[in-house]
């Protein structure tokens, strides 16, 4: 792996691990406030690059069980603008190894689109957000690794690690209205509103979020989350969550 692909998937891992503790908020992709999947690989990208690609169409939270046949919406747009991973041996990304930064798709169902995606931490990890908890960093275990359905990285590109501030403050510009319009939304669709423990979360680039790294169950079922200072003694107030239902 060269040199520049290297600092931008760190650049892409540091960039997602300022999200973690942001509320889940489906649609949204506002840092501190709300996101979901998607919507914190759209705020990885403005971090990196600037302004998005390609505006993403409203979807729901059951979008991949009915996207049309043969389509693969998350898919399409990753192979659009990411770069694809090619799987060595034994099949599709039997062999994979995820690189720090790497942006993973999965697929719940084999016979339905990837409807899900995270990116990798390199040590066996991954950060992502899902329906009824934080953006958290969990495990990825057996469990995940049988329904990943694609693999991608940030491409190469100077501005990855020295993106322009006039075009970070357009992105911004640009995504905030929409972004906490979708979080108001969703909060006044019966969602939790975002408590002022999640709103103290460090957000700034020069904040360093602390790491607490544990085993997880081979399950999508728990996940473990990184406890902000404020939150007691380790284990106090950070305990796993169960989760019935990955959802983006």
């Amino acid at each position: 792996m060269s040199a520049m692909r290297e600092a931008t998937g760190a650049a892409a891992l540091a960039e997602a691990r300022l999200w973690l503790g942001t509320p889940y908020r489906h649609q949204a992709s506002l840092r501190g406030v709300g996101c979901d999947c998607l919507g914190l690989l759209r705020g990885v990208w403005r971090a990196l690059y600037g302004p998005e690609p390609e505006a993403p169409p409203p979807y729901a939270a059951t979008w991949a069980e009915s996207a049309a046949l043969g389509t693969d919406p998350l898919a399409e747009a990753a192979a659009r603008h990411l770069i694809p991973v090619i799987a060595p041996v034994h099949g599709p990304l039997a062999a994979y190894a995820p690189a720090p930064g790497d942006v993973l798709l999965f697929g719940v169902r084999r016979h339905l689109p990837a409807r899900h995606c995270a990116i990798a931490t390199g040590d066996g990890g991954m950060i992502h957000a899902h329906e009824g908890a934080a953006v958290t960093e969990v495990a990825l275990t057996p469990w995940w690794r049988r329904h990943l359905a694609g693999a991608y990285r940030f491409p190469d590109a100077p501005s990855a690690a020295r993106p322009d501030p006039a075009d970070q403050r357009s992105a911004a510009r640009a995504a905030s209205a929409a972004d906490r319009k979708a979080a108001a939304g969703t909060a006044s669709e019966g969602v939790a509103p975002v408590s002022e423990e999640a709103t103290s979360t460090p957000t700034t680039s020069g904040s360093a979020p602390e790491k607490s790294i544990s085993a997880e169950p081979d399950s999508p079922g728990t996940t473990r989350q990184r406890c902000p200072s404020s939150a007691g003694p380790a284990g106090s107030s950070c305990a796993a969550q169960p989760v019935s239902t990955v959802t983006i």
